[in-house]
């Protein structure tokens, strides 16, 4: 459970009940927020890492009767 917005006041868990603050006064866990547009914005940019996420599949080779891959099911043959 993360203690902001309309949690921000409660004191324990609403789902398990544990305290939200351990004995020293610290919360028991934090989530550090990375925001992810401006990740993926410098991933698109980078040459190197946007070779590296093109998918895979484009050099991949169908083999009937032969399921190696997503696409090579047989609901994703009736699609195309």
């Amino acid at each position: 459970m993360c203690f902001t917005g309309l949690h921000a006041a409660l004191k324990a868990c609403s789902y398990c009940h544990e305290p939200h603050l351990n004995p020293s006064g610290r919360p028991h866990k934090r989530f550090i927020y990375i925001p992810l547009i401006p990740c993926l914005i410098v991933m698109v940019r980078s040459t190197l890492a946007a070779t590296q996420m093109k998918y895979c599949g484009f050099e991949h080779t169908h083999e009937s009767g032969k399921i190696s891959d997503v696409f090579d099911g047989t609901y994703y043959a009736k699609l195309i």
